[in-house]
C-alpha cells in the first residue's frame, strides 16, 4: 500500500458532477423588454376610443344633416344655438364637401387605430399607431380650435352638435399627448421619438383646411330638382275674380280662357288669367290653388314659387327682403304663394314643441297674417311686410292692433276663433311635413326644391333664371 502510486487528483467541474436526481425550476419573468413593453395605459386606451367614438357619431351625424337637409334637434332657429344658421354658412364645408365628412374619418381612424395601442401587439406596429394617434388628434384639436374660433368671432351662433365634437377633439388630444409626454419619460415606454413631427404634419393638415375654406366659397343652398308637375284649371265663377265677365255663356267664355291659356306662343301675363291655378309641388300630393292662399304678386303671372316660411325664422327675414329685390327684376313675371309655417309643435306636429325662445309665438304671427289675408286679400301684403320690417318679430298685442288698424275687427274676430286660420296653417304644416320638413326657408315648385340661404336677390334671379330657362 505503501509502494502504490497516487493518482492525481482531478477536480471536477460543477456539469461534470453526476446528477442522481434532475429537476428544473419554473422560469423567472423577464424584464420588460421591447415585446412586453407597456405602450399605453388600458384606462388611458379606453378614455381615447371612448372620445373617439363620440366624435365618429356627432360627426357622422352632422353629416347626415347635410345630405339630408334635416334640422338640428335641439336648436332654436334665431337663438344664440342656431345649428341651421351656422350649417348653412361656407365654413360648413370644404371645396363643396361637407365638414362632417372629414371628421367622420379623422375620428374613425383614431378609434381603429386606438386598439393598436395595446402591449401585446408588436413593438413596429405599436409605433406606427402612436404616430397616427398623435398626428390625427392634433389634426382635431387645431381645427377645433379654428371652428369654435369661427363661431364666436364671425357667425355669432352656435351648433350644438358641433362644439360637442370640437370638445370630444380637444380632450383627445390632451389625453394622447399628455399620454405620450409621460410614456417619453420612462425607460419601458414604447412612444415614438421626435413626436413633434405628428403635432407639425397635424398643423399642415389644418392650414390646407383653412386654406380651402378662405379661398372656395361653395353655394350656401341645395337645389332637389324633379319633373313637372303643374296643372292650370279652369273653373266658373270664382269671387275673387273682379273681371269676370258676368254677361255670356259661361261655357264659351271658359273655353276662350282655356284655349288663351294654353297657348304656348302667349306669355301668361298677357293672357286672360285663368279662374283657378293648381299647382301640384315637387314630391308631393298636395295640391295648391294660386287665388285660395297669400300671394305677393299675380296668381296669373308666368311663374308662382311657394314661400314656407316662419314669422319668427330670422334666415326667412333675410329671405324675405332678398326675394322683394328679386320681384323688383322679374317684374310680373313672378308671383310669390307664401305660406306661414311655424316652426313649434304645438300648431306644427313635424316642429319641435317650444314654450320659449324665438318661436314660442310662432303660431300666433301665422295664424294673425292669415286672418288678415281671410278678411282683406288687398291689405296682406302690407301687413306681411310690417312683421318683416324689425329685426325682431313685433309684439304680438302690436301685430294685433297693425291688423285691427288695417282690416279691422273682422280680423281679430277670426284670429280669435281661430278655425279658419288654424286650417290653413295646418294645410301649410302639412305640406311641410310632405317636402321632407327640415331647413326654411323653401322656396317650391313643380320642378324643385330649394332651401338654403341666399346671399342677394339677384343671386335668386340668377338660379331661377337657370332653372326656368329665363331670358336674359
Amino acid at each position: 500500500m505503501l509502494g502504490a502510486a497516487k493518482r492525481p487528483y482531478t477536480m471536477r467541474l460543477p456539469n461534470q458532477i453526476e446528477r442522481k436526481h434532475e429537476f428544473s425550476l419554473p422560469e423567472l419573468p423577464v424584464a420588460r423588454g421591447a415585446e412586453h413593453d407597456l405602450a399605453v395605459p388600458r384606462a388611458t386606451r379606453v378614455v381615447l376610443a371612448l372620445l373617439a367614438a363620440a366624435a365618429t357619431g356627432l360627426s357622422a351625424y352632422l353629416a347626415w344633416l347635410s345630405f339630408t337637409g334635416a334640422s338640428v334637434a335641439g336648436c332654436d332657429a334665431g337663438g344664440a344655438f342656431d345649428c341651421d344658421h351656422v350649417l348653412a354658412t361656407r365654413w360648413s364645408s370644404w371645396l363643396s364637401v361637407p365638414i362632417a365628412l372629414p371628421a367622420v374619418a379623422i375620428y374613425g381612424s383614431i378609434l381603429a387605430v386606438v386598439a393598436f395601442l395595446s402591449p401585446r401587439v408588436p413593438r413596429g406596429v405599436r409605433r406606427a399607431a402612436w404616430w397616427i394617434v398623435l398626428g390625427l388628434s392634433a389634426t382635431a384639436a387645431l381645427a377645433a380650435v379654428w371652428f369654435v374660433g369661427l363661431q364666436v368671432l364671425y357667425i355669432g351662433h352656435f351648433c350644438w352638435p358641433c362644439l360637442a365634437t370640437h370638445t370630444c377633439g380637444l380632450l383627445l388630444a390632451a389625453t394622447a399627448w399628455y399620454a405620450a409626454t409621460v410614456g417619453s419619460r420612462r425607460a419601458d415606454a414604447n412612444v415614438p421619438p421626435r413626436k413633434w413631427i405628428a403635432a407639425a404634419a397635424g398643423a399642415l393638415l389644418v392650414a390646407v383646411l383653412v386654406a380651402g375654406q378662405a379661398v372656395y366659397e361653395p353655394p350656401t343652398f341645395r337645389i332637389d330638382r324633379g319633373e313637372s308637375h303643374v296643372a292650370v284649371v279652369e273653373a266658373q265663377g270664382s269671387p275673387e275674380r273682379a273681371d269676370a265677365e258676368p254677361h255670356g255663356d259661361p261655357s264659351t267664355q271658359q273655353r276662350e280662357r282655356a284655349a288663351g291659356a294654353a297657348s304656348p306662343e302667349t306669355p301668361r301675363s298677357a293672357q286672360k288669367p285663368a279662374l283657378s291655378r293648381i299647382l301640384k309641388l315637387r314630391n308631393t300630393s298636395i295640391t295648391l290653388d294660386a287665388y285660395e292662399h297669400p300671394i305677393l304678386g299675380s296668381p296669373d303671372a308666368e311663374h308662382v314659387i311657394v314661400k314656407v316660411f316662419d314669422y319668427t325664422c330670422h334666415h326667412c327675414r333675410d329671405q324675405h327682403f332678398q326675394l322683394e329685390e328679386t320681384r323688383e327684376i322679374l317684374g310680373n313675371r313672378l308671383a310669390i304663394l307664401v305660406l306661414p309655417t311655424p316652426m313649434n309643435g304645438k300648431c306644427n306636429p313635424f316642429a319641435p314643441p317650444k314654450s320659449d325662445g324665438p318661436t314660442a309665438h310662432a303660431c300666433l304671427y301665422a295664424r294673425l297674417a292669415v286672418a288678415v289675408w281671410l278678411t282683406d286679400r288687398a291689405k296682406f301684403a302690407e301687413f306681411h311686410h310690417w312683421l318683416f320690417e324689425p329685426e325682431t318679430p313685433p309684439a304680438i298685442e302690436d301685430a294685433r292692433k297693425k291688423a285691427r288698424s288695417l282690416v279691422g275687427e273682422a280680423a281679430i274676430r277670426l284670429f280669435d276663433d281661430g278655425v279658419e286660420p288654424i286650417a290653413q296653417i295646418e294645410l301649410h304644416t302639412k305640406l311641410y311635413g310632405a317636402l321632407g320638413s327640415g331647413k326654411i326657408p323653401k322656396l317650391v315648385d313643380e320642378r324643385m326644391i330649394i332651401d338654403g340661404r341666399f346671399q342677394s336677390g339677384k343671386q335668386i334671379v340668377e338660379v331661377l333664371e337657370e332653372q326656368w330657362k329665363l331670358p336674359r
